[in-house]
């Protein structure tokens, strides 16, 4: 809308059954707040789903868009981050604080996942003798170097 393009396609995609997301784009004009882009666009479409009411002079008796659909579009329809939800409850007690997990062993998941990772390149090793399918197939040289300085990291 700030830039003249048109309305949000809220409102139209829900009515063909398809899930909307949310984003901030050019932020240097509209900001990075997503709460804020998402609060907009569940107004949007609460305004013009009930212009007919209004044109009329009546109050619809049931609002079609919920908080609860606006917080989809910013979260579990996945055009956001994790780390962009800073604080999670779940029946008033923490699971998520500071942009992480409450009770997580960040150290502990991150030596678990290294140490499936050189399982699993491991068992290739020894099944094939390498991670990929000869370079000739490929048509990519460079890629088994990559993979393995990857796997490394």
């Amino acid at each position: 809308m700030q830039m003249g393009m048109g309305l949000p396609a809220f409102l139209e995609a829900a009515r063909h059954g398809i899930l909307c997301t949310s984003g901030c784009d050019i932020i240097t004009s509209n900001g990075g707040d997503l709460i804020g882009q998402l609060r907009l666009g569940l107004q949007d479409t609460r305004v013009r789903a009930n212009d007919a009411f209004n044109q009329r002079g009546e109050m619809p008796l049931r609002l079609g868009t919920s908080s609860m659909d606006a917080l989809a579009w910013g979260t579990i329809n996945f055009h956001t981050h994790p780390y962009d939800i800073e604080t999670v409850l779940i029946a008033g007690r923490p699971v998520k604080r500071n942009h992480r997990l409450v009770g997580v062993d960040y150290g502990k998941a991150r030596a678990e996942a290294e140490a499936s990772r050189n399982w699993i390149v491991n068992t290739v090793l020894r099944a094939k003798g390498t991670l990929l399918p000869p370079e000739e197939s490929l048509s990519l040289i460079s890629l088994e170097a990559v993979a393995r300085q990857n796997m490394r990291r």
